[in-house]
């Protein structure tokens, strides 16, 4: 099947669908990771309806629930096995968990700009907690920082060195800020886009432009 097909979905978002532009499947996904389940939902009805095809997606994601990213990751890489589906993730913006969850995708690519954010995993705890419910928090949060760490590396020359070392930088709990270039270099993403300009020849004529600001 090539990826020249597109679909709607009655189990998209308002608006959220794979479409075909220039002959490619492009898929938008854009807002927190929480809830972006009904986004996976309208891929994994494209990649029923359309197995072994290749789809781009333009990704741009401040993270959230954690949990909910899990299990978007998980389901990726399930159409990857199942359906034989080839993602391409065009990344704008992928902070938080929404950086390891990028890892799913085939291809990765970013722009000369796009912004990337990692950090400790941060949880509210309501209510009052007795002793062992916090060291069981604190169990928990160290078992899913490990687990989310080792997924971004995983790609990385070095996957476990390099996620010891990002282990130990964000253990101070402040955000940590990449560009694009040192994520290809750590293995987080594969490429960064270099868009090309038209040259520019012709001496502009300016003559009949006015900084003047008339009011109505």
């Amino acid at each position: 099947m090539n990826d020249s097909q597109g679909m709607n979905s009655s189990t998209a978002e308002p608006g959220t669908q794979v479409e075909v532009v220039n002959g490619k499947n492009v898929f938008v996904w854009t807002g927190l990771m929480t809830g972006c389940q009904s986004k996976v939902a309208v891929l994994e009805e494209f990649a029923k309806q359309h197995p072994n095809s290749s789809i781009r997606v333009i990704f741009n994601s401040d993270g959230g629930g954690v949990d909910d990213c899990r299990e978007a990751y998980n389901r990726i890489l399930i159409m990857r096995i199942l359906y034989k589906m080839h993602f391409t993730f065009v990344v704008l913006k992928a902070k938080s968990c929404a950086f390891w969850f990028i890892q799913c995708a085939d291809v990765r690519i970013g722009l000369p700009h796009t912004a990337l954010m990692y950090h400790c995993v941060r949880w509210k705890l309501e209510g009052a907690k007795s002793e062992h419910e916090l060291s069981d928090a604190r169990r928990s949060m160290m078992r899913n920082q490990a687990e989310f760490t080792e997924i971004l590396c995983s790609r990385s020359p070095n996957p476990k060195k390099a996620a010891r070392k990002l282990m130990n930088q964000i253990s101070d709990g402040l955000d940590y800020d990449y560009t694009a270039k040192q994520a290809v270099k750590k293995g987080w993403l594969d490429a960064i886009y270099t868009p090309e300009f038209s040259q520019f020849s012709d001496t502009p004529d300016l003559s009949g432009l006015s900084l003047d600001v008339k009011s109505d």
